[in-house]
Parts: structure tokens; sequence; C-alpha cells
């Protein structure tokens, strides 16, 4: 039995870093059985590092399963396989390049969505508050008894004091691809209604959709 739950754990590292240039990085492994759990276990740890604000103004979570070996090589851009091609030249081509070395990377070295799932208490009625925006900003509002409050005001920052984190995300994360047809490494799970783009959606670098 033991040998079975052995088997179906894998090695998970969270990386947590600060975001200042030169800021603080901190690392610790975990044999668990999903991401989920290792962000678990490090916020239980490092309660000082996975505040309210974590992956807003404070720390800067990551977790992987570590890459054995040498990271793959990054794919050349036109302008650096040829010296005298200019930077406009095969602009599609320059965004395969990127797409595929984030793809060799994430092969390599799985990366998985640290968001935390937060439940901030309402001060009224205990019910879970919801973080909306409006006209003057973002604010809290809890649909149990209607009450509302800035985020930046006395009552807002109480409530945050009092939240905490009841689950993390943990999907595998994928290729995806920006606005301006940067590809970056998103959830699926937090953006659940995104639509992939076509060759024929991205114009020069500049996202259709």
């Amino acid at each position: 039995m033991g040998d079975e739950n052995a088997a179906s754990t894998k090695v998970f590292e969270v990386r947590a870093q600060q975001p200042r240039e030169h800021g603080e990085r901190v690392a610790a492994r975990y044999q668990v059985t999903c991401a989920a759990a290792a962000l678990a276990a490090f916020a239980a740890e490092r309660p000082d590092i996975c505040g309210y604000h974590v992956g807003r103004q404070g720390w800067q979570l990551k977790v992987v399963i570590p890459g054995v070996g040498e990271p793959p090589e990054r794919r050349l851009l036109n302008w650096e396989r040829d010296p005298n091609a200019e930077v406009s030249d095969g602009w599609l081509s320059n965004i395969a390049a990127m797409a595929n070395t984030l793809q060799d990377r994430l092969e390599w070295e799985p990366q998985f969505c640290p968001r935390p799932h937060w439940f901030t208490p309402c001060p009224g009625c205990g019910s879970a508050l919801a973080e909306r925006y409006g006209k003057w900003g973002a604010f809290y509002s809890c649909s149990a008894c209607g009450q509302t409050m800035g985020v930046d005001t006395k009552k807002g920052k109480a409530a945050e004091s009092a939240a905490r984190i009841i689950g993390w995300c943990g999907t595998l994360l994928e290729v995806r691809y920006g606005h301006f047809g940067n590809p970056y490494a998103g959830c699926p799970a937090c953006a659940p209604t995104y639509r992939h783009p076509t060759v024929d959606d991205l114009h020069y670098g500049r996202s259709r959709r």
C-alpha cells in the first residue's frame, strides 16, 4: 500500500520571489500528489509569504515539477538567425519561435497555476465577499446581506485581515497568446472562456479577437 502511495506522488518545487529587483528568493520541494497540495504545504510553512497580498503587491509564487538535466535551448528569432533581417520581418515566425520555446520549457519543467482561492468573510453576516469593480474602483460586495465596502476603506481592510486561503488552483499551465500575439503560460481553469487564436486572428502581431 505504501509503495502505491509513493508511486502516485511527484516532487513539486514551490518558488517564491519578491517582485522588486534583486528581491529575496525562497524555494522548497514536496513529494505530494498534486501541485495544490505542494502550495498548501508551502503556505503552512511560510505564512509570512502567503499573506493576503500574495500575487498582488507581495511575493510572487511559482510551482513546477523540476526539470532534469539542462533546459532546452531557446529558439532563435529571425534577426538572430540572420543579422541582416529587419526586426519586423517574419513576425509570425518569430511568434512561433517564442511559443515553441515556451512549449519546450513547459514540457521540460511543467508549471502549475499558483492562484490561491480566498474566503473573505463579510463583517456583517460572515458570508463570502466578492471583489467587484465600479466607477470609483474596487469594492467588496456581499450577496447574502447586500453590504458593500471599498477595498481601501477601514471596513474593507478589516475584512481582508480576516481572509483565509481555502484552496489552491494548481492546474497545469499551457501556452496561450496575449493581445499582441506574445505567448505566455496561462491557466485553462482560471480563464475557461479563453479562445485560442488562430493564425488568421493575428495581424502584424496583434490579436483581432
